[in-house]
């Protein structure tokens, strides 16, 4: 009887031991396992806000004149490197119509593409808030990523834009880091689910990326994880395997971890202690109950031992640490893959120490201050920007006085009170978020975010965010000022101002640019269609051929007219001129220019051409009159002449004949003319010398004639008295130089001198005059009259040589001398 006690005592004690071993193990493993995948989901969650408050902190200051300006925003993207580090296939800002105008890295077909029907702009639309996108293969980058979106707003409050960046699901800062969980003998021991779009985002086992979740009813455990469900269990997965199950929910992007290990690999080794545990109380019950006893308390005491060792470092009695292995058996064994399980647990959190480390760090590298903060006010952690923004000298933080480092800040804030009363109404709601900025007496500007910090779903504290914004502030008011300033200058100028982006054909047309054409501000698109479809039909392809020589470095310059459509049907003139604007590699980026009303201008240039042909026929014909009144003189002179015998009347007819000749040359040269107003010098000294030599040399072969004369443009106040003064000279020298039938050469030179005097010399080898004749004191009539006309109506100058016949020199200045005519 007593040995039965004794061994049912040894079956009681072993049963309660292996139980008690068991219960406790399966606990601890169960709380490990959440820990591990509480770990890997705050870590997911952390990450998840980190990319949403960098791109709207980067929202942020995107202004509506970077969105006008899509290469500007393209290198304002360029220059955010913590974009670069955090969305490896790259940001693209997205308008509300749902068209990308603007992404870095540029992406082949990304700018310009449409993104309205994806989730996560549709969100962002609806609801004005960040929005995490379903998990996919990029349209553009090919790779498995999630596309993360935050609302950029104007400061009223208008969504202008959806800045979006996408991060590959191999990121090691963010998803990358599951393959440390993956094991050869179980490959699906970790994955993150989406539960909104019944998705496995991806997982240790990389067949499982991006596929659906099991059904409805297959896996009551997941389908309680689906809803919402937080904790540990064990279930059969839709592949059939028995998991011990934990799972802890992400709450931003709302998916959740799931973590879960085979049972056969996870409780192997309390069955295994169980198993063997009864055998040796099977064993000793042969035994005779000395032995048995014996035998019992000598094998059951280690395990006694480390359940007791366990049970203290589970109630936080005695630190972390591995059991003592004291003998090489079953228990020893469990020991072992207890201790194998402990490790497991130290160094997730001696990853979880790195994570935080690297959270430290990143903290640190950021441009902003932050401060941490219990639900008491007390301040709980900061990082160095803070303390140099705030200029809080070390002395107050060293102390670690909240209130003194609070009067300190006060004290620089031109409206202390609004700051206080922000903090309060934070404080009285905990789970709210802000946003403000705050003015400083010495001019600094900084923008203040809040948001509940939280651990496990509890608000525990609130964290502050301090951005410096001065610099920016006196950006944008310069800015505004030149805006303001280009605005009037145009509003003076009366021109319409076009802007024109060559990457994605969007034109800016000024209200004085629609207004000119009869149009209202929200009448016309703004892009290239609208300016073909009102420009001349005829006009359209020489404008176009010289946009393209302009952009393509073919024509220096860009200025061009022609016709645009006025709403009421009628066509304006337009002038245009235009620059370009070009990138580093000489890619032209826009065109930007001006448009000017010419119409009027036109027509009073066509009346003006229409009354100067007018005149020019009018003025045809009254040199063509006058020469034909000339020659009637002429012949009322001839016929006059028919009935004089005396010699001498007879000459004096001959001589006015020949200057009323001369100057009816004039009008005939005049009236042939292609300029009204001047006469070709050479033509017509050529014309008028052979013309005296017709009517007073009968016999050209006595006396001869060279004319050499430059074809000069002279005025007609110039060329009718030149014109006579020859004439005289001509018929004085075939009078008086040849007498006998002497023979001789008439020679008539003209040309350019220095300073634009024009010398004619007239010269002939006959007798010559007198050596000592007085030109201006001579009684000749000719000479008196050459003398008058040289000197005193066209102010030249008038030489008499007398050498080898009679030399004249002739200079003068016509006013407005044309060379080359």
């Amino acid at each position: 009887m007593v040995l039965m006690l004794f061994l049912s005592s040894i079956w009681l004690l072993t049963f309660f031991i292996s139980k008690r071993v068991e219960q406790e193990m399966t606990a601890q493993m169960e709380q490990q396992q959440f820990s591990t995948v509480s770990y890997i989901a705050d870590s997911i969650e952390g990450q998840v806000k980190l990319r949403l408050n960098s791109l709207s902190s980067v929202a942020d200051i995107i202004t509506p004149e970077l969105i006008a300006t899509p290469g500007k925003l393209r290198e304002f993207l360029r220059l955010k490197p913590i974009l670069r580090t955090l969305f490896q296939t790259g940001v693209v800002v997205i308008l509300p119509d749902g068209r990308g105008i603007a992404d870095y890295p540029v992406l082949p077909g990304r700018t310009g593409a449409l993104f309205s029907e994806l989730e996560y702009f549709k969100d962002v639309m609806e609801t004005g808030r960040p929005a995490v996108g379903k998990p996919r293969i990029g349209r553009f980058s090919k790779e498995p990523v999630i596309g993360f979106a935050v609302p950029v707003k104007t400061s009223s409050g208008k969504i202008i834009a959806v800045l979006t960046g996408y991060t590959l699901l191999t990121d090691p800062t963010l998803l990358g880091s599951y393959k440390n969980f993956a094991q050869k003998d179980f490959a699906d021991i970790l994955t993150l689910v989406s539960p909104k779009h019944k998705l496995i985002i991806t997982g240790t086992d990389p067949t499982r990326m991006l596929t659906p979740t099991p059904n409805t009813g297959v896996n009551p455990l997941f389908d309680r994880f689906m809803s919402g469900f937080e904790g540990s269990g064990v279930a059969v997965n839709s592949r059939g395997v028995k998991l011990l199950l934990s799972a802890k929910q992400i709450p931003t992007p709302g998916w959740f971890v799931r973590m879960g290990l085979p049972t056969d690999i996870t409780f192997a080794a309390i069955r295994s202690t169980k198993n063997w545990a009864y055998a040796i109380a099977f064993g000793m019950s042969l035994l005779s109950s000395l032995f048995a006893w014996l035998l019992i308390r000598q094998t059951m005491r280690p395990l006694y031992d480390a359940s007791t060792l366990i049970e203290d470092i589970t109630d936080g009695k005695t630190p972390q640490q591995n059991i003592p292995v004291s003998q090489d058996d079953e228990i020893g064994q469990l020991i072992r893959i207890f201790n194998k399980h402990f490790n497991y647990r130290m160094g997730v959190e001696e990853k979880l120490n790195q994570s935080m480390s690297l959270l430290n760090a990143t903290l640190e590298s950021t441009t902003d201050g932050i401060l941490v903060v219990d639900n008491a006010g007390a301040i709980t952690s900061f990082n160095e920007r803070f303390v140099a923004l705030w200029r809080i000298p070390k002395a107050i933080i060293d102390t670690h006085d909240d209130k003194q480092a609070l009067e300190f800040v006060l004290n620089q804030l031109k409206d202390p009170n609004q700051f206080i009363d922000k903090v309060k109404e934070l404080y009285a709601n905990p789970e709210a978020s802000s946003f403000d900025v705050l003015e400083f007496k010495d001019e600094r500007i900084f923008e203040r975010y809040s948001m509940p910090q939280k651990v496990d779903g509890k608000t525990i504290g609130r964290v502050w965010s301090f951005h410096n914004i001065t610099e920016r502030k006196k950006i944008e008011k310069n800015l505004l000022d030149s805006e303001e300033r280009f605005r009037l200058a145009m509003a003076g100028a009366n021109d319409g101002l076009w802007d024109w982006n060559l990457l994605t054909n969007h034109v800016y047309y000024s209200p004085r640019w629609k207004s000119m054409l009869g149009y209202a501000e929200d009448e016309l698109e703004s892009h290239i269609d609208t300016w073909k479809s009102v420009v001349h039909p005829d006009d359209m392809e020489p404008t176009l051929s010289l946009v393209s020589d302009f952009l393509e470095g073919r024509a220096v310059k860009y200025e061009i007219e022609f016709r645009l459509r006025h709403k009421d049907g009628q066509y304006l003139n337009i002038l245009s001129r235009a620059t370009v604007v070009r990138a580093d590699d000489g890619k032209p980026l826009r065109l930007v220019g001006t448009h000017v009303d010419i119409t009027e201008r036109k027509k009073a240039e066509q009346q003006i051409t229409q009354s100067l042909k007018e005149k020019e026929i009018l003025l045809r014909e009254l040199y063509h009159r006058t020469k034909n009144n000339m020659q009637v003189i002429i012949s009322l002179l001839r016929l006059q002449s028919i009935n004089i015998d005396d010699k001498k009347t007879l000459q004096i007819l001959e001589d006015t004949k020949s200057r009323i000749q001369a100057m009816a040359l004039v009008h005939e040269k005049l009236y042939k003319a292609k300029n009204l107003s001047r006469v070709i010098l050479g033509e017509y000294i050529k014309d008028l010398a052979n013309a005296l030599m017709q009517s007073h040399n009968p016999d050209m072969e006595q006396i001869s004639l060279h004319v050499d004369v430059e074809n000069i443009g002279v005025s007609i106040d110039t060329i009718t008295p030149l014109g006579l003064a020859i004439n005289e000279l001509m018929i004085n020298a075939l009078k008086y130089a040849f007498p006998n039938n002497r023979k001789g050469e008439i020679i008539i030179r003209a040309g350019f001198k220095e300073d634009k005097i024009i010398e004619l010399t007239f010269s002939d080898n006959g007798i010559g005059s007198h050596p000592k004749v007085n030109i201006e004191k001579s009684e000749s009539l000719g000479l008196k009259i050459v003398h008058a006309l040289i000197v005193l109506q066209i102010k030249g100058t008038l030489e008499m040589i007398v050498q080898n016949g009679t030399i004249f020199i002739i200079r003068f200045k016509d006013k407005d001398i044309l060379e080359g005519i």
